[in-house]
């Protein structure tokens, strides 16, 4: 939520509104000193996402330090594919876009729920299912949500088998038209190319966005 401003007066007591702005763009005038609000029902609607989107940063894996940014609007062509993948070299800020987009979406109801996890937490995750016989309860926990975003993809993965299974994970996401972002340290397309099997990348067109400059840590 930003910060509130002045807005008009109040129609019950002439008292001076108060406009209140979320972080989807959405505002609202209210009064402090009748407590009238205009569609309190909303405000109370978007206090509620508010709150509990905070709870899904905290408890979700995303580092406390995203957890208050306020991101901004992802931009015009962003996750119009319904996949994204980010790619750039270290600390340009492709992390740093894949949660403001996360929470834009969150915040305009295009999904319900997210997850974000590093690809190396993912993987491990996998292969200790086989361990314990629930592979098809991990495999669902990655396909199922609303967002998916895989972080730090090529850093500690690329093996045949870590391959195959990001395929399937992505591809299942696909067909069912849910979204997902993948986080990738690649200074170029061709360096993305070799970090990443042709049938993933695949699933990603139109949907490539380099991050390069200098490092924002």
């Amino acid at each position: 939520m930003k910060t509130h401003k002045s807005a008009g007066t109040c129609e019950v007591c002439n008292g001076i509104l108060k406009r209140f702005t979320f972080i989807n763009g959405n505002e609202l005038e209210y009064c402090e000193k009748c407590s009238e609000v205009r569609d309190k029902e909303f405000l109370d609607e978007q206090i509620k996402r508010e709150e509990a989107a905070k709870r899904m940063y905290l408890y979700d894996n995303i580092p406390s330090m995203y957890s208050n940014e306020d991101f901004g609007p992802p931009e015009e062509n962003e996750m119009k594919n319904r996949s994204v993948l980010i790619y750039g070299e270290f600390g340009t800020g492709k992390t740093f876009r894949a949660y403001g987009i996360a929470k834009n979406l969150y915040y305009t109801e295009v999904i319900r729920s997210f997850k974000v996890e590093r690809a190396f937490r993912m993987m491990m995750n996998i292969k200790n299912s086989f361990k314990n016989d629930n592979y098809e309860k991990i495999f669902k926990s990655y396909t199922a949500t609303g967002l998916l975003v895989i972080d730090e993809w090529g850093k500690n993965t690329g093996t045949e088998f870590e391959e195959s299974v990001l395929f399937e994970i992505v591809n299942t996401r696909y067909e069912n038209l849910r979204e997902t972002i993948i986080i990738i340290n690649a200074k170029d397309k061709v360096e993305l190319a070799r970090l990443m099997r042709p049938d993933v990348l695949d699933r990603f067109r139109g949907g490539l966005i380099e991050i390069n400059g200098k490092s924002r840590r």
